[in-house]
This record gives structure tokens, C-alpha cells and sequence, in this order.
């Protein structure tokens, strides 16, 4: 970003140019199977190479069964308009525009992929507390796991899905976390009190909107939960 930092261009050389034009392939090679049939890719680099930009985009067509997506940006927004062939590329200006200025192109999957490809997984024993689970929502349609020492619901119908996403990624959270499973009891959570699934027959308390719009944002729970101990 040459206006913003004018030693930065002390940096720019052919081999940086082309260092990261391979940089780029590698990480659209890795990731382009992610794309489902007809779905898009939107391609954007803050280079004015050629090398980086109509040639990449060029390089997906020819690799990959990548459509380039001509668009037609009002003359107003100050976008520049290139052509390489079948390539269609949109330059943001510096001069033209607000900001450092970039690329961007877009392009469409025509090659058949109706889902990501994936190993096939061995299922484990699934520990999660179910009956636990019934006393406090409607499970119906529900996969309940653990994951650490947190119960959760999610939908049965990607429980295959979720299993393949455990496996290959760090997983924070997913469906609604119900509680801490302690073994024995479980010791709800806010998502709980939330979930639309909770079974009527829980008892509840009427609350005024200034106590309610204090529990939603977390700042009573302690006393919730000690409501609901008693």
C-alpha cells in the first residue's frame, strides 16, 4: 500500500509478484472443491499485476471449468473495467475511489460437484446424557452430543455432517449448548433459557422488561440459576 506506507515499495520486486501469484494458485487449488455446481467465487487482491489478477483468473478458468461473470458496476462508483480475452476484472483505483484501491473478479463453477468430497468416518460411541436431554426440551428431531463437558442439541438430520466437522476442525460451538454435563446433572446454560424447545413444563417466572432484558444479556443468570435450583 505504496500512499499509506512509501517505504512499502521497497518491498515490490518480479519475484515478490511472482512469489505471490503461486501463493495464490496454492490456496485456490486447496479450497476450489469447496464450491458446489453454478455456486460463485469471488477473487480479490490488493495487486495491480497481471500476474496476480487477469491471469489467476484465467488459470481458474482453464483449470478448474471456471466461468469469468461480466459485470456492469454504475459509472458513478469509479470502477475500472479490464479484459483479457474471456477475463473479466474490476480495478478499484486509488484515485478513483476511497481507500487503497484493489481487484476483484467473479467467477462461476460449471464443473459437477453436488457436495464436498470426504473420507468416510468411523462413528463413536455417542455419551451423551438423552434422557437428561428430554427433561428439559423437546428433543424430537434432536442429536444430542458432549463436546468437552458442554451438552448440546442439534439437528438429527446433519448429525453425519457434524461427526465429518468434529473430525477436521476445532469446534467452538454448535446447535444450542444446553449446560455443563457434571456426570450426574446438568447445569444450564443461557442458551437454554433461550431455546424455543424448552418443555412447558419448566417452571418459569414473570419477569418486568428491564429484568428481562438484563437476563438476555447475561448480567442476573447467577441469580436465574439459583431460581431454578430451588
Amino acid at each position: 500500500m505504496f500512499r499509506k506506507d512509501h517505504d512499502a515499495i521497497d518491498e515490490w520486486s518480479e519475484a515478490n509478484v511472482k512469489l505471490c501469484a503461486d501463493r495464490q494458485r496454492r490456496i485456490l487449488a486447496d479450497t476450489i472443491g469447496s464450491l458446489k455446481t453454478d455456486s460463485y467465487l469471488f477473487y480479490s487482491t490488493c495487486s495491480y499485476s497481471r500476474e496476480e489478477n487477469e491471469e489467476i483468473v484465467h488459470w481458474l478458468m482453464e483449470e478448474f471449468d471456471l466461468n469469468s461473470v461480466p459485470l456492469d458496476p454504475p459509472a458513478e462508483w469509479g470502477i475500472t473495467t479490464t479484459k483479457a480475452g474471456d477475463v473479466s476484472g474490476y480495478r478499484f483505483y486509488p484515485h478513483e475511489v476511497k481507500g487503497e484501491g484493489f481487484f476483484f473478479a467473479v467467477l462461476q463453477k460449471k464443473a459437477e460437484q453436488t457436495t464436498f468430497s470426504r473420507k468416510k468416518i468411523k462413528s463413536e460411541k455417542n455419551n451423551a446424557p438423552k434422557e437428561e436431554l428430554r427433561k428439559w426440551i423437546d428433543d424430537e428431531g434432536l442429536y444430542p452430543f458432549l463436546h468437552n463437558d458442554q451438552l448440546h442439541a442439534f439437528p438429527k438430520k446433519y448429525e453425519v455432517e457434524l461427526e465429518f466437522m468434529q473430525k477436521i476442525l476445532y469446534l467452538k460451538n454448535a446447535g444450542t449448548r444446553l449446560g455443563k454435563w457434571t456426570g450426574r446433572e446438568l447445569i444450564p446454560a443461557h442458551d437454554l433459557a433461550l431455546s424455543t424447545r424448552v418443555r412447558d413444563d419448566i417452571a418459569g417466572i414473570d419477569l418486568d422488561l428491564e429484568t428481562a432484558s438484563s437476563f438476555f444479556a447475561k448480567k442476573i443468570w447467577t441469580q436465574a440459576l439459583m431460581i431454578l435450583e430451588r
